[in-house]
């Protein structure tokens, strides 16, 4: 369901190699998202648990497979499917808050992650701060190769420049509605800009679905500039760009970003990024040289 593991799986049958993509049913793929020619397998059940429960599955399904290579996205939970099923060659693909998050939850977490991490071939991640975050946990026995994310800039690229003088500032954001992304501190940004420049000096608009959409709609309410704030929802990935370059500023505040792909999607529509001092975003802004 991952909007990264569509990419993955699609890039690589582009490349004209056989792909095969096994995931749970609690994370099936949106209607026409996966390339027809990437096979899709289903292992049952969702949860935590079934990371381990269905680990003797997926053996049966790769002994039938053979596959030259064993990809494991997420150390946390599909890492564990991997390295209960002893399939090798194989690497496992880190995303952040497994290797950021999960490991803190307690001992037991730690360690399972880094059994997981030390069991594949390969251990990859999207920056040098996770690939530091991977040492520290698994105490300098992992070192990960870096493979920053890329952006498809036949779709991520600058449009016209339009005139701005007529209209409004527009800030925006485009986010799943989660706690640790902060959205509520751009609002509350954004409360306080208009409170310095007027009502109508600017607009904000706010992409993405998630469990704290509602929260995020009262809050704006409480500030008083719900008139100012436009929440569109979900959008697909494809509409993205488009979102983007009708804004003039874009914003994020995630307490914790291992990448920061929003911004560097955003920078290569030409869209000015202000960023929270989250590692991923200092990293792809490098330190204020692409953004702030």
């Amino acid at each position: 369901s991952a909007v990264h593991a569509q990419r993955w799986a699609n890039g690589l049958a582009n490349l004209g190699i056989e792909v095969h993509l096994a995931s749970l049913t609690e994370h099936p793929a949106p209607p026409g998202t996966i390339d027809d020619r990437v096979t899709l397998h289903a292992l049952a059940g969702g949860g935590q648990r079934a990371y381990f429960s269905q680990a003797p599955a997926f053996a049966r399904l790769a002994q039938r497979l053979h596959p030259d290579v064993v990809n494991a996205h997420y150390a946390s939970g599909y890492g564990t499917t991997l390295m209960l099923s002893r399939q090798q060659p194989s690497v496992l693909s880190t995303w952040g808050s497994d290797v950021f998050e999960f490991p803190d939850r307690g001992p037991v977490h730690r360690r399972l992650v880094t059994t997981n991490l030390r069991f594949p071939r390969t251990v990859t991640s999207s920056s040098e701060v996770m690939a530091d975050r991977i040492a520290t946990v698994t105490n300098g026995r992992v070192t990960a190769r870096v493979i920053p994310f890329g952006v498809d800039t036949v779709l991520f690229h600058p449009g016209p420049m339009p005139c701005r003088a007529d209209r409004p500032l527009r800030f925006g954001i485009v986010k799943t509605m989660e706690a640790h992304y902060r959205i509520d501190l751009v609002i509350e940004a954004f409360a306080a800009y208009l409170a310095g420049q007027g009502a109508t000096a600017a607009s904000l608009d706010i992409y993405g679905g998630g469990p704290l959409l509602e929260d995020l709609r009262v809050f704006a309410a409480t500030r008083g500039i719900s008139d100012q704030v436009t929440f569109h929802g979900a959008i697909p990935h494809a509409a993205v760009p488009q979102a983007l370059r009708a804004m003039d500023v874009f914003l994020l505040s995630s307490e914790t970003e291992s990448f920061g792909v929003a911004a560097v999607e955003a920078m290569a529509c030409g869209i000015p990024v202000l960023a929270s001092d989250a590692p991923g975003f200092v990293e792809v802004l490098d330190h204020g040289r692409y953004g702030r």
